[in-house]
């Protein structure tokens, strides 16, 4: 359901769904991380990548070529 949100730009709809979630696994955090990122939001990249408890070398990767 979050893919389909970011697939046609409704982010705001994706992060509600993203922070109902009773458990978020790397793949959610790092569909979010793309997401926000596809749709421009880097504010939001930032306050995820921030969030996220152990991010991994994919966030990571995801993150940085986001902003470049």
């Amino acid at each position: 359901m979050i893919m389909g949100c970011l697939r046609t730009g409704c982010l705001d709809d994706a992060l509600k769904l993203f922070y109902e979630m009773p458990v978020r696994d790397a793949i959610c955090w790092n569909a979010m991380i793309k997401g926000c990122l596809d749709c421009g939001d880097l504010m939001m990249v930032e306050e995820l990548s921030d969030e996220m408890p152990e991010p991994s070398v994919v966030s990571w990767t995801t993150t940085i070529d986001g902003f470049f």
